[in-house]
This record gives structure tokens, sequence and C-alpha cells, in this order.
């Protein structure tokens, strides 16, 4: 009677996901996989052939993302109706197993559908600056001036500052002035080229040249691509100097 009992509380509690939901899922899943290979390989290309082949890109990788997103909802719910018990059980299985390669995944997934990076835009993080060579699925390439070769995980990039830089063309430069008035004059002479390197607007140059003046009058000497980005760098160093201690 009371291995019945066990048996009858186990039975209710593990339920059973039946065969048939899960092959419906699969069947569904190789559906929409042939049909984004369909369109990633051939309609998208055909139709908008004469579009940026990088928008293209980032239209399959959105619309991908939505299918999934929506494939994924789908066998939750009928997961989670047939047996709660299970399909959490495996959801936790899949996730702690897997932990290492989701804390990339995702990030990267948001960086790549977001649009803000591309390859070969000069980009900085840290300690290293280059050319972003490829946006993986859980890495991002970068090869630096010195011909190195860096395989940035996506999770270390959303906790730190990662830095699209200008582009160096015909470059402008201007003059500006900053006061100083009741701030640490050496520790703000000492600060700013390192804040002329962290600026994403500014080109770091060696004529940049920095003045103390009397009554606290500093004058620096930056240089940017164009007027806005020049407005930009000021308005970085300002607030800087601002927010200095």
């Amino acid at each position: 009677m009371k291995s019945v009992l066990s048996n009858n509380i186990l039975g209710s509690n593990f339920e059973a996901i039946s065969g048939s939901t899960i092959l419906g899922l699969i069947i569904l899943f190789v559906f929409l996989f042939a049909l984004l290979y369909v369109l990633k390989k051939y309609v998208v290309p055909l139709f908008f052939r004469f579009k940026d082949k990088r928008q293209n890109r980032l239209l399959i990788l959105r619309l991908e993302v939505v299918v999934w997103l929506v494939f994924a909802m789908i066998g939750l719910i009928l997961l989670f109706s047939e047996s709660f018990s299970v399909t959490f059980g495996l959801l936790v299985v899949i996730g702690l197993a897997g932990l290492p390669f989701w804390r990339n995944f995702f990030p990267g997934l948001l960086i790549r559908v977001m649009d803000k990076f591309k390859e070969n835009d000069l980009v900085r993080h840290m300690n290293y600056e280059g050319k972003l060579m490829k946006l993986g699925i859980t890495t991002m390439h970068i090869r630096t001036s010195e011909e190195e070769e860096v395989y940035l995980p996506y999770k270390d990039i959303i906790n730190t500052a990662f830095i699209k830089r200008q582009e160096t063309g015909k470059l402008m430069s201007s003059k500006v002035v900053f006061h100083l008035a009741g701030k640490n004059v050496d520790q703000v002479l000492n600060a700013v080229p390192q804040w002329l390197f962290e600026c994403p607007w500014s080109i770091p140059q060696n004529e940049n040249q920095v003045e103390l003046h009397p009554d606290g009058v500093l004058h620096v000497t930056i240089y940017a691509t164009d007027h806005q980005s020049l407005s930009r760098v000021e308005r970085f160093i300002e607030k800087s100097i601002e927010d200095l201690n």
C-alpha cells in the first residue's frame, strides 16, 4: 500500500512528456531551420541585392532572433503544460551545463543585434587597441597594431568600457581653455593625456600641447576629425575636470 501511494505521488509530480509533443517540436524546429536557411541563402540576397550586404546580414540576424524566440516560447509553454517538473529540471541542467557558453552568447547576441560595431572598426578595450576583425558567437576578435590576435569574451566587454574610435583622416585641431579654480593643478596636468586617450572622439597626437597659464588657466590643443568631434572632446575634458576630486 505504501509503495503504491509513493508511486502515485511520484507519478503526479514527474509527469512524462508525450512523444507527440517532442516530435511536433522537432518537426517545427527542422521546418524553421530550413526556412531561415532558404531566406538567408536565396530570398534576401535576391530581393535585397542592391542594398548594403551588412544591412542584409543584420536583417537576417534580427529575423532569426525573433523566429527562435517565438519558437522557444511556444516550446516552453507546451512542455510546461505537460510536465512542469521535468521541463524545469531540464532547463536547470542545460543552464548550468552551458553556463560559460550562455554568459557570452546572450551579451554577444545583444551587441550584434544593436549593430553598434562592425568589422574593421577601430576599437579599444582596456589595454587592447586595434581593428575589429570579427563578431563571433561568444567572442570578439581584435587585431592590434602589433599584429596580435586578441579574442575578447563578450561578458568582459559588457562589464567594462568598450570604445569605438574615430577613424583618422584629415585632422582638425583646436586650442581649448579650461579654468582650474579649486582643482589640484598637478593632478589635472597628469590626467589630461589619459583623458585624451580615453575620449572616443579624440585623436591623440604627439603634438597635444598642455600649457598652464597664470590664475589656473589651462590651454589644451586637441585633435579630431570634425568640428562636432572637437566639441565633444572639449566637453569630455571639461566634465572630467569637474568630476576630479
